[in-house]
């Protein structure tokens, strides 16, 4: 199914990744609830803007807003992870972060968002000799074997794993170039989302 092309935003187009129908109802968002925080958002930060500038291929973003309808009595935020490619901004994940589960009183940016939350959802992810949940541009030695391709530690105990990973090989240097890399446990997200309603599907 080929992805629904949005409104244009800031010379974006906005798309959503194949994947996003299928995990949105579980995630508690909606196509309406992304495109608010990306019209509307409290916070937004570039993963991939390092001291010698932002990776010119691709950048990702991390955009961080409250829903437009807030329970007192269950607060949530919306966070969202874009890449932006060629004019269009692609919707690679997004998911409603409910405060009882993850807190967020000390986060003053989406990147705070983002690692306050794969801190309690994030999975360890190796490349060559390096492992993180959270990894941001840089460089990392290749290990022996001289494969750059990242491995999610523990993920074969955990087959529900997302994952967005923007890596290249430098044999001449022997180093792994990150742009970004990180894995999200997906059971472990939505068993805590289940035990919440469901105010995505209900303000739509």
């Amino acid at each position: 199914m080929a992805p629904a092309v949005g409104v244009p935003l800031n010379g974006f187009r906005i798309k959503f990744e194949h994947e996003f129908k299928r995990h949105a109802p579980t995630h508690h968002v909606t196509r309406r609830d992304v495109e608010r925080v990306l019209r509307f958002p409290r916070w937004v930060n570039d993963l991939t803007t390092t001291d010698r500038g932002t990776a010119l291929f691709e950048t990702v973003g991390v955009w961080v807003a409250a829903p437009m309808s807030l329970p007192r009595h269950d607060p949530s935020s919306l966070l969202v992870i874009t890449r932006d490619r060629r004019g269009d901004r692609w919707v690679h994940d997004a998911w409603r972060v409910y405060h009882s589960d993850v807190d967020l009183r000390a986060a003053r940016s989406a990147y705070d968002v983002l690692s306050a939350f794969l801190a309690r959802y994030g999975l360890e992810v190796q490349l060559g000799n390096a492992s993180r949940r959270l990894f941001l541009p840089c460089r990392v030695p290749m290990a022996a074997t001289a494969n750059a391709a990242p491995r999610v530690l523990g993920a074969l105990s955990r087959p529900e794993t997302r994952r967005l990973e923007i890596v290249r090989l430098v044999p001449e240097r022997a180093e792994i170039e990150v742009t970004v890399a990180f894995a999200v446990d997906e059971r472990s997200l939505r068993a805590d989302i289940a035990r919440h309603p469901c105010m995505a599907m209900q303000a739509g």
